[in-house]
């Protein structure tokens, strides 16, 4: 019920709870910086997308990746490293060429189409056009996630650098 004053810590150090002392108070050494966790990936190339079918886009480059998040292995896929689960931001952007008609862009988790995630482009025929994608998920480590097109008529993703298509994944 005293009053007193605990004296001010070194440079760098931050105050935090200790029941074992007698203020219940005690320095210690600040946290590092949280290390950010995610990977970028990108298309070097054009691929083509089958006309009325579901296509996972195969990446074939990386930008940035953390935690082995992407393995040309599974190339459509970027998956949640062990020990990272979470709320994790998700986002593509896709540019189409030759669209004849339209196209839709959604997510796959774990194979399953995510509802509600899904943007759709109508465009005319030899158009190039982009389709941009985001959603916030709880995922798991082990959880994988993919691109996957649907379209009306043939088309071919555009390759070449990151600002064309890329598919991004990071917490």
């Amino acid at each position: 019920d005293t009053f007193a004053k605990l004296t001010v810590g070194t440079n760098g150090h931050t105050l935090v709870a200790d029941s074992s002392t007698a203020t219940g108070l005690k320095w210690q050494a600040a946290s590092s910086t949280p290390t950010a966790v995610g990977a970028q990936v990108f298309r070097t190339s054009s691929q083509t997308i089958s006309t009325l079918s579901n296509t996972g886009i195969s990446w074939n480059k990386e930008d940035l990746d953390t935690d082995s998040i992407w393995s040309s292995g599974s190339a459509t896929r970027l998956t949640v490293p062990a020990g990272k689960g979470g709320k994790w931001f998700i986002s593509t952007n896709v540019t189409m060429n030759n669209v004849a008609g339209q196209f839709e862009i959604t997510f796959r988790k774990n194979g399953a189409f995510i509802d509600d995630n899904k943007t759709t482009t109508v465009t005319n025929a030899s158009n190039i056009t982009s389709g941009a994608l985001s959603a916030i998920l709880s995922l798991s480590a082990s959880d994988y996630l993919e691109v996957f097109i649907y379209s009306t008529g043939a088309t071919q993703i555009i390759g070449g650098n990151t600002q064309c298509s890329f598919f991004y994944v990071g917490v």
